[in-house]
């Protein structure tokens, strides 16, 4: 083996030591990991939201947000699943299972029993129409016969 070959093989092999090395870092850092993903989980990243991805590797503060039709579990390594259903935010954290579970909450209005939207449509439909009636015959002059 010339002396070429023995310096690309060693640089070769350092640069996959660092690759583990790192990889192994990243996942030290973490406690959970993403599970059952459904829909679109978004985890944050930096300054960002990201999409998140079935076994993806949870770091403590990092936010997992649902939308509309999502669902995910934070699987803790400890064994602790929080389930998300659609529409919750949670902050990975460590702590009690029960803590953990508490720590779901729901974002955006709550929806209300028996309302729709297409109720509400109807009720804003119906006052836009009573308010031009009231415009147009607020200037209009009444006769008493």
């Amino acid at each position: 083996m010339n002396v070429r070959t023995l310096a690309a093989a060693l640089g070769i092999a350092a640069a996959l030591v660092a690759a583990v090395a790192s990889a192994q870092q990243q996942q030290a850092n973490t406690v959970a990991r993403l599970a059952d993903v459904q829909g679109s989980v978004l985890v944050s990243q930096d300054d960002a939201m990201v999409a998140g991805a079935n076994d993806q590797r949870l770091r403590i503060g990092q936010r997992i947000v649902t939308t509309a039709g999502a669902r995910v579990v934070v699987r803790y390594d400890n064994g602790c699943d929080v389930e998300l259903k659609e529409n919750q935010r949670f902050t990975v954290r460590i702590g009690e299972c029960p803590a953990l579970l508490s720590d779901v909450t729901t974002v955006g209005p709550a929806p209300v029993a028996g309302v729709t939207s297409d109720t509400i449509l109807g009720i804003a439909g119906a006052a836009g129409f009573g308010y031009a009636i009231y415009e147009f015959f607020q200037n209009k002059s009444v006769s008493s016969n």
